[in-house]
């Protein structure tokens, strides 16, 4: 039987966060967190070693998987599926080593349901604000009114959306499917593994800062298949370990991180559309709603001890 031959450049993706942080396991603990979250966090650096083998191990899945197996199922079902089986395995990981070896909540790892509402709606008013500023210029720049009044009309024949739409209705449900592991629980098995399990282990060797830079950097590393990516996330992912550190909070980068893969799979699946500058009223006109409704949900806050107290 035949196995599925990844790039090598897939292989390093993979590989590579593990291999750093087994050789980081090398330097001896230096510092000790003292702040509420992280002094609770008592899982340690073999603990996160543990999950990113399994992280790397279902990788390779499709290696094992014979490829005749894989070639009776459409090609998106094969990433859905794929995808599932490493979410699975590294979250049911994780919450074992929390609840049966250390017996600490999952709240643990950052997810406070009491900083649940400031957090999701303060990162949202951002990302909102951040939509704004390039709808605007497309509107702009649109070539005529009349266009982005307009219907958007039709999928372009021969893209993708529209070969899609073809399928079968187990195939369109399969795409829906991947769409939610690619929005949804991508961002949060990387958010966990990479800043909540990774952070505190991290600090203990590098202290805060040096933590802030390892963590975002391996978080950038298994994404190292694809440049431009890799170069977006050595910026973004030190600022969104930051935000954990700051916040003691994982919902603000989770925040993000969803919004940013929801705004990417959007654009991409609009784009496709013969008038997709239709979209752009529609996507204004929503963002700034969005952005008048966070702004009236999380107020201004300020950190006292480890209480978010609000400030007019």
């Amino acid at each position: 039987m035949t196995m599925g031959s990844p790039r090598v450049s897939h292989v390093v993706a993979i590989c590579l966060p593990l291999v750093l942080t087994a050789l980081g396991g090398l330097r001896r603990n230096a510092y000790e967190p003292q702040s509420g979250l992280f002094a609770s966090q008592k899982w340690g650096y073999a603990d996160v070693l543990l999950v990113l083998a399994e992280w790397t191990g279902t990788g390779f899945v499709s290696i094992l998987i014979p490829r005749e197996t894989l070639d009776r199922l459409p090609v998106a079902w094969q990433a859905a599926l794929l995808f599932l089986i490493q979410g699975v395995i590294v979250l049911g990981t994780m919450y074992a080593i929390l609840k049966w070896r250390y017996q600490v909540p999952l709240s643990t790892l950052g997810l406070r349901i009491r900083h649940a509402r400031h957090d999701v709606a303060w990162a949202l008013k951002i990302v909102s604000l951040a939509v704004v500023g390039p709808a605007s210029l497309a509107l702009l720049s649109a070539s005529t009114q009349a266009v982005v009044l307009s219907v958007p009309g039709l999928p372009t024949p021969g893209s993708n959306l529209a070969a899609l739409l073809q399928q079968r209705p187990v195939d369109l449900m399969s795409a829906l499917i991947l769409g939610i592991d690619y929005c949804i629980l991508g961002p949060l098995m990387e958010e966990t593994v990479f800043r909540a399990l990774l952070y505190c282990p991290a600090a203990r060797k590098y202290g805060p800062m040096g933590a802030t830079v390892v963590a975002g950097v391996l978080w950038a590393m298994a994404h190292a298949d694809k440049p431009f990516t890799l170069m977006y996330l050595l910026l973004v992912g030190p600022l969104y370990v930051y935000l954990y550190r700051r916040t003691e909070s994982l919902f603000c980068s989770l925040t993000f991180h969803i919004s940013a893969n929801t705004i990417a799979g959007a654009v991409k699946v609009l784009g496709q559309f013969s008038n997709s500058q239709a979209f752009i009223l529609p996507a204004l006109f929503f963002s700034l709603g969005l952005w008048l409704v966070c702004r009236r949900t999380a107020p201004r806050l300020r950190r006292t001890d480890d209480v978010w107290v609000g400030i007019s």
